[in-house]
């Protein structure tokens, strides 16, 4: 085994054990015997338990990275839900082999203990970057009221399905692909309809201040 093979091993093992038992709970020992190697050689490649959390992290900005170049790079705001519903399905897609990595996020998120703010990052970079630039910057009812939907009812919603949704259809005895096409279709009728025609009005308007005061 190479020495990259060996580092993901044992990432692969980190992403497991911390998702179980959250950062402060995890232990490099316990790390090293599901990865099937030696303390010395984590601390080797890593230095630190922070080390491989950092690590971690890392590798899910750099698929962020990807999917953005892919997805968003030179390409314009979407302005209808066909286009807006590509982008989750691409991102579900990209996303759903970090699962463990997302439930580390958001278990350190909900303690506040994420120095680096991941979740909002996240947030920040493949979302926000899709509103038109006055939205994110004005802070008047209308803009709050497009970033908040998007946080609370299209984001957030969105990584807690990446996250319990097998479980979830091993619950409800259904079948994963069923239940993953079955959320995209309630997503689109109850979140992406809604924020594209909120995201077209802002402009609309945004547009029309800006034709009356020239």
């Amino acid at each position: 085994m190479t020495a990259e093979e060996t580092k993901a091993q044992i990432l692969q093992a980190a992403a497991a054990i911390f998702a179980r038992d959250g950062f402060a709970g995890a232990h490099v020992a316990e790390i090293a015997e599901e990865a099937e190697v030696n303390v010395a050689l984590i601390y080797r490649y890593f230095d630190s338990k922070e080390g491989l959390l950092h690590a971690l992290l890392e590798g899910l900005s750099q698929a962020g990275r990807h999917r953005r170049h892919q997805l968003f790079d030179g390409q314009p705001i979407p302005t209808t839900a066909e286009q807006l519903d590509k982008i989750q399905r691409h991102d579900w897609e990209e996303l759903h082999p970090y699962r463990d990595i997302l439930k580390i996020v958001l278990f350190e998120s909900i303690k506040g203990e994420d120095p680096e703010s991941t979740l909002m990052q996240i947030f920040d970079e493949d979302v926000l970057r899709r509103f038109p630039p006055e939205a994110v910057e004005q802070r008047d009812d209308e803009a709050v009221q497009l970033k908040l939907a998007a946080f609370f009812f299209g984001f957030m919603p969105f990584i807690n399905f990446l996250i319990f949704s097998e479980r979830w259809a091993r619950h409800m005895g259904l079948d994963p692909e069923q239940v993953q096409d079955a959320f995209f279709s309630v997503n689109r009728e109850l979140y992406i309809e809604n924020i594209i025609a909120r995201l077209n009005s802002f402009r609309e308007a945004k547009g029309k201040e800006k034709d009356d005061t020239a």
